[in-house]
C-alpha cells in the first residue's frame, strides 16, 4: 500500500506539471495565457492568416504563441494577455466566447482563398497579412513574379493601399512591386509618397514613378534629380521613361540648374539616352557652361548622341 501510495504520489506531480504546461507559453504564466480554441478553418492557408492576425490584436509587441490542430480544432496558446474579454471582443473573424481564460471562436468571416488558388492569388492574400514578415516575403515575391496583364490592374489597386502601411518594410515592398505591376493609375498614390521622409520608401517610388510611365511624373522626376540624394533613383526613372517624354525637360531644367553637379549629371543621362533632339542643348552647354567639367561631360555626351544617329 505504501508503494502504491508513492505511485500515485509522483503521478500526481507529474500530471500537475503537465497541466500547468498546458496553461502557459513561453515565459508567461498561466495568469497571462490565454487558450484560444477555433472552428471552422477550412485549410491552412485559413489556419495561417489568423495565426498571424491573433498577435497583432494584442496591445504589447512582444508576446509567445504556441498552436496546434487536432479533429478540426486549431488550439492557441497565447500570453500576455491581461483581460481576456477585451481580447475576445477584437476578434472580427468568428463569433468568441470567453469562460475564464479560455476562448472558443467559430469562424464564421474569414475570406481567404482556398488551397486550390493560383500563385498569384495567394501572394496577394500574405501581402495584406498583419504578420509585418510574411507581408514583407511576400511584396519580395510579387516583385519578382512574371506579370500577367490581364490582372495588373487588380493587383495594383491590392497594392496601393500598402504604401501607407505603419510598416516601413511593407509600404518599401508594395512601392517596389507596384514599379512591376503598376499602371498609369497607379500615378496618384505613388506621388503621395515622393515626398515621404523616408528615404528608402521615397527612392523605390520615384523608380516606380518611372516604370509606371505616366507623363504626370516626368516634372516630378525632375524635381528629385536635382536633389543629390534622390537622383540615382531619378535617373533610371527618367531612363525607363525614354528619352522621348524626358530630354526636353532634362535640357531645359537641368542643364540650367545652378548646381554644377546637376548639371554634369543631366549631360551624362542625356549621353546615355538622348537623341538628336538633345544635341543643340549639348552643343552650347559643351562650349558656354561656366563649369569646365561640365563642358567636358557635355562634350562627351555630345559624341555618343552623334555617334548613335537617332
Amino acid at each position: 500500500m505504501r508503494g502504491m501510495t508513492a505511485v500515485v504520489f509522483c503521478l500526481g506531480i507529474v500530471l500537475g506539471t503537465s497541466s500547468s504546461a498546458l496553461a502557459q507559453v513561453g515565459r508567461y504564466s498561466a495568469e497571462q495565457t490565454v487558450t484560444i480554441r477555433i472552428s471552422g478553418l477550412k485549410d491552412q492557408e485559413a489556419r495561417k492568416y489568423v495565426l498571424d492576425r491573433l498577435p497583432t490584436l494584442m496591445s504589447g509587441k512582444s508576446h509567445s504563441m504556441r498552436s496546434s490542430t487536432r479533429s478540426n480544432v486549431t488550439t492557441v496558446l497565447l500570453a500576455p494577455i491581461t483581460d481576456v474579454q477585451a481580447f475576445a471582443d477584437k476578434i472580427e473573424f468568428g463569433d468568441a466566447t470567453v469562460s475564464g481564460r479560455t476562448i472558443s471562436v467559430k469562424v464564421t468571416k474569414l475570406d481567404v482563398p482556398g488551397a486550390g488558388a493560383d500563385a498569384l492569388t495567394k501572394v496577394l492574400l500574405d501581402t495584406k497579412s498583419p504578420n509585418v514578415n510574411t507581408s514583407r516575403l511576400a511584396l519580395e515575391k510579387l516583385a519578382g513574379m512574371p506579370v500577367q496583364d490581364d490582372r495588373k490592374a487588380e493587383v495594383a489597386k491590392a497594392l496601393e493601399p500598402l504604401l501607407v502601411s505603419k510598416s516601413p518594410f511593407t509600404s518599401r515592398g508594395a512601392a517596389k512591386a507596384l514599379g512591376v505591376w503598376g499602371t498609369k493609375d497607379s500615378f496618384t498614390a505613388l506621388s503621395e509618397d515622393a515626398e515621404s521622409k523616408d528615404t528608402f520608401l521615397r527612392r523605390e517610388v520615384l523608380e516606380a514613378l518611372g516604370n509606371v510611365k505616366d507623363d504626370r511624373a516626368v516634372d516630378l522626376l525632375i524635381k528629385h534629380f536635382a536633389e543629390f540624394q534622390d537622383r540615382a533613383s531619378a535617373t533610371k526613372a527618367l531612363t525607363a521613361m525614354g528619352a522621348s517624354k524626358v530630354e526636353g525637360p532634362i535640357a531645359s531644367a537641368c542643364l540650367t540648374n545652378k548646381d554644377w553637379t546637376v548639371r554634369n549629371d543631366a549631360c551624362k543621362l542625356l549621353g546615355t539616352i538622348g537623341s538628336k533632339k538633345s544635341v543643340p542643348a549639348l552643343e552650347k552647354a559643351s562650349k558656354s557652361d561656366e563649369n569646365g567639367i561640365v563642358r567636358m561631360e557635355a562634350k562627351k555626351a555630345l559624341e555618343t548622341v552623334k555617334s548613335r544617329g537617332n
